[in-house]
């Protein structure tokens, strides 16, 4: 006959020992295992006991969690179509137009460039004495592993719909940015690369200077000191760290603050 293993006591199937005359099947059966290999029996039942109940807990424990998630997820659903009314109610008040995200293509510019950025969300877009404006959020992620890091913005943009010249200007906590290529840090007067750091190309210092007046310098320190911008083409981008406000009281201040 065939012979199986297991366990320390070395379990048999093999009757061939067994010398007991079979009266009833089952109550012979009962007593193979409880009286010849009762260790072994009380040892392997208490192991499928415990399996059950590793089992049972695992499944209660994985019930409560779906249970749990089902408000959470529940609640982040509204949360999202909450944030799509509130920057829609917001944008009809400004009489501007809410877009929940935009093209990469519809940016340019150096800031643009810096780490890895992704593209535009929660853009409002309209009219400012008679030219196009947006203001929209925009991430920049730099690093990588341990040190990765996500840098949230406010972006402020008018579109001149006239050539600027370029020039850039960075608050100078801003560390991650370093100057656009082909450009020359300029050195401006009043203490004022103390705060920021501007750069344009070889041949644009004259025009960054008309637009940095003494009085304008003086505004911007006073003001401004988390602010930086970038003219490139056609367009001047206005760029503070931070997110939009979740509440319209707030958010309505920052507008005006960039205004």
């Amino acid at each position: 006959m065939e012979q199986i293993t297991s366990g320390r006591e070395g379990f048999t199937s093999d009757l061939s020992s067994y010398n007991e005359p079979v009266l009833d099947i089952s109550d012979s059966t009962k007593d193979f295992f409880f009286k010849r290999h009762r260790s072994y029996t009380r040892n392997r039942i208490i192991l499928i006991v415990l399996l059950q109940i590793i089992l049972c807990l695992f499944f209660l424990i994985a019930i409560a969690l779906l249970l749990l998630l089902i408000p959470i997820i529940a609640y982040w659903r509204v949360h999202t179509k909450m944030k799509h009314l509130f920057f829609t109610q917001l944008a009809e008040l400004l009489g501007m137009r809410y877009e929940p995200n935009s093209d990469r293509t519809t940016v340019s510019g150096y800031f643009f460039t810096v780490g890895r950025g992704g593209s535009p969300t929660n853009i409002l877009s309209g009219m400012y004495e008679g030219v196009p404006i947006r203001l929209y959020e925009y991430q920049i992620t730099t690093g990588s592993g341990k040190h990765k890091e996500d840098h949230p913005f406010i972006v402020s943009e008018i579109d001149t719909q006239g050539n600027l010249p370029h020039v850039f200007m960075k608050p100078d906590d801003l560390s991650d940015f370093g100057k656009p290529p082909g450009t020359k840090l300029l050195s401006l007067e009043g203490g004022f690369n103390n705060h920021f750091d501007v750069s344009v190309p070889e041949d644009s210092e004259i025009e960054a200077l008309q637009i940095l007046e003494p009085d304008v310098m003086a505004k911007l320190i006073d003001e401004f000191s988390t602010f930086g911008f970038e003219c490139f083409g056609t367009k001047t981008y206005v760029f503070t760290r931070g997110s939009f406000a979740d509440n319209r009281e707030s958010l309505l201040k920052h507008i005006k603050l960039l205004e």
